[in-house]
């Protein structure tokens, strides 16, 4: 009996010591995530609260499960780390497969996901693998995420902060694509299964082939917590994205290295200026804005990171399901960033073929010419698809692409210096000073620091681990220069050949970060406790560097008229108002239409509903939908009609629920009509057609 009573307090202690940290964990990230909240909405929502205690509790669950799926696979030492990013992903990628079977809401999907992952932690508890000797170090796992946290929130400190309001005007204080984001997340968070999404375009037009996946969890939280999707594309989509990156930066790094390093893989990355910040002068190359402007970025080059994670260590240890399992991620990258999986294609295939663990010369060789084979047979099918890009290596889009780069530069002397080393050369010669401008502009100073690093790497590092920032360098060089542009007008012409910069970026800075950090670890020099402090001291001061760099960092200097935000993306309060009145007022399933077009798609952001028809100017060169052009063409004639009832019977008859006449629009209506809107603000007037 003594020797009972003296264990019942151990076992308590032991099992407060296996939930004190996850319990932790969990806490740390629905702190930050309801300060991003409380910071954008202006308030505290229980609602939000509890979505995000359920969310990143359930994410550690899956990614218990996960871990348990493959157990033999987890030898690093990323548990909590590697727990979340694999929990989430699994979470958020079911919940989009889901949404294929079934007729639910997003919301459902994931309450119903979350409610088996809850089922699960209870009927199967996990049971102690470690030792009282073998307790792993949770310290680098909870100090990453605090990084993480702290620098995503100091990176968006404009999303966070994002309108700026004067007296006539609205400022949005983030990229114009932003309002396309926010209205992806709008129709996910009111759609029954995918069958019910329609073009942003145009209403009853099906959906275009895109990367939606990173929305589905964004869209459940909006609709759930009843908050607007552009207050969710700012709180959640785009800071959770920062904090996903540092994760994984963690985990790829610390899967070669150890934690530690795996800490300063991360501080490199979320922290260190990139090459635009380094004084490079060319931001469409910059990581920071890059990934701001097109933060499904964040969700792709997180999950891009845990493929080649659990590819690195196949090839290192030889483990074939490690292998199928960096392949499959791989593939599932495909529906958060098509960009980032076509940049890697290639290389995940082919790169086991070279680095794996025991493989024989002969069968190397005979699997080489097979995937090589393989994908050359895919990249034909697919180009008889009108929805995939081109994908023609030949060179022919490298001059366009150089053009696009010249033009980008903040300062003239970097473009005549590139301008006067690319003219009057060879093809060949060309094609070489065009890899050096892309790099430069890419990396930046982290080219020299990659490069010794790289060198002063010892036999304890695999090959496969040391190569890897080569060879992702090379394939991201070779994509830049000889792709050609895009034929299809899927996208902007030079997508493929520019996007895939931030995993490139990603995957050099982060290595290098970590090891730097090895080597010098590997020479005892954090032995010293002074050298300790200092580095502690390095990782607080470091926060500063973003808390410089952050502000306007969603505008582009070197493009005329999108040097501040006040320039492009400032809306007249009544347009803003009235957006904002007709969500308010009307059905989910309603239709609106603006004079204008809604070329900048605010009205079907802000109002969370669906166009009639929208013609976009912002850049983005989003497909035409069939039947577009004439939809466009009748609604210059309905804003031409003399008559009430021909107007009542056009919206009638197309099903437009809302109208918002612009001041400046020019309607011909009878002036008994024009004064009947039921709302006016600033000249903007607001109808509504009861169907």
């Amino acid at each position: 009996m003594p020797e009972l009573t003296k264990k019942i307090p151990v076992s308590l202690k032991e099992c407060c010591k296996g939930v004190a940290y996850p319990s932790l964990y969990v806490l740390l990230v629905v702190l930050f995530l309801s300060i991003w909240h409380i910071q954008v909405t202006q308030h505290f929502s229980p609602k939000a609260f509890a979505f995000y205690s359920i969310l990143a509790g359930v994410s550690l669950v899956y990614g218990r499960i996960f871990l348990k799926l493959f157990p033999s696979l987890f030898t690093n030492h990323a548990g909590l780390t590697v727990q979340f990013l694999c929990g989430y992903f699994a979470l958020n990628t079911l919940g989009f497969e889901m949404s294929f079977i079934t007729k639910f809401t997003m919301t459902g999907n994931i309450l119903f996901l979350c409610g088996c992952g809850i089922v699960s932690a209870v009927l199967f508890r996990p049971k102690r693998e470690a030792s009282k000797n073998e307790q792993p170090d949770y310290l680098p796992e909870i100090l990453c995420l605090l990084l993480s946290g702290c620098a995503a929130t100091l990176w968006c400190v404009d999303a966070l902060n994002p309108i700026v309001i004067n007296d006539h005007f609205i400022t949005f204080q983030t990229w114009t694509d932003s309002f396309f984001h926010a209205r992806e997340i709008g129709i996910f968070s009111k759609a029954h299964g995918l069958g019910t999404i329609s073009d942003v375009q145009m209403s009853g037009a099906p959906a275009t082939i895109y990367h939606y996946a990173s929305y589905v969890i964004p869209a459940a939280m909006a609709s759930f917590t009843h908050t607007g999707a552009y207050e969710i594309f700012e709180s959640f989509y785009l800071p959770f994205g920062i904090l996903l990156t540092g994760l994984a930066a963690f985990c790829l790094t610390s899967s070669i290295w150890g934690a530690w390093p795996g800490i300063a893989g991360t501080a490199a990355l979320i922290l260190l200026p990139d090459a635009y910040q380094q004084g490079f002068q060319n931001k469409i190359m910059s990581y920071n804005f890059l990934q701001q402007a097109n933060p499904g970025g964040l969700y792709g080059v997180a999950l891009i990171a845990m493929a080649w994670m659990f590819l690195l260590d196949g090839c290192k240890t030889g483990k074939i399901t490690s292998l199928f399992l960096g392949y499959a991620i791989g593939i599932i990258s495909v529906s958060y960033k098509a960009q980032l999986f076509v940049a890697n294609a290639f290389l995940i295939m082919i790169y086991p073929c070279i680095f794996f663990k025991g493989l024989k010369a002969k069968r190397r060789f005979i699997a080489g010419i097979l995937l090589v084979a393989l994908f050359i047979c895919i990249v034909n099918l697919s180009q008889h698809s009108s929805a995939i890009p081109t994908l023609r290596l030949d060179g022919s889009g490298s001059k366009h692409y150089a053009r696009t780069l010249l033009a980008s530069y903040d300062k003239a002397a970097f473009r005549y210096f590139f301008y006067h080393e690319l003219t009057g050369l060879n093809p060949v010669l060309f094609d070489m000073s065009m890899a050096c401008m892309v790099m430069i502009s890419s990396f930046g100073l982290w080219i020299v620091a990659l490069t010794l690093f790289f060198n002063l790497q010892g036999k304890d590092t695999h090959v496969a681990a040391r190569w890897f920032p080569i060879f992702v360098i090379v394939n991201y060089l070779i994509m830049s220069v000889g792709l050609a542009v895009d034929e299809k007008k899927i996208g902007m012409p030079e997508e493929l050949l520019h996007r895939p910069v931030v995993w490139a970026y990603f995957a050099v800075v982060a290595w290098t970060g970590a090891a730097g950090f090895a080597f010098l670890a590997g020479k005892a020099v954090f032995k010293h406790t002074y050298v300790r402090i200092l580095c502690g001291l390095l990782l607080f001061f470091g926060l500063l560097i973003p808390t410089f760099l952050a502000h306007n960092i969603q505008t582009m200097p070197s493009w005329p008229g999108y040097g501040h935000y006040e320039l492009f993306n400032s809306y007249p309060k009544g347009l803003v108002k009235a957006s904002l009145y007709i969500g308010k007022h009307s059905n989910a399933d309603d239709i609106v239409q603006d004079s204008e077009n809604d070329s900048r798609l605010v009205l079907t952001a802000l109002a969370e509903r669906q166009d009639f028809a929208t013609y976009n100017d912002s850049g983005l060169q989003l497909r035409t939908p069939e039947g577009l052009p004439e939809r466009v063409k009748d609604l210059e004639g309905f804003k031409k009609m003399t008559d009430e009832q021909d107007v009542i019977k056009f919206a009638t008859k197309n099903h437009i629920s809302w109208y918002l006449l612009e001041p400046n629009s020019g309607a011909a209506w009878p002036e008994e009509l024009i004064e009947k809107s039921v709302f006016n603000s600033g000249g903007y007037r607001v109808y509504h057609f009861p169907l």
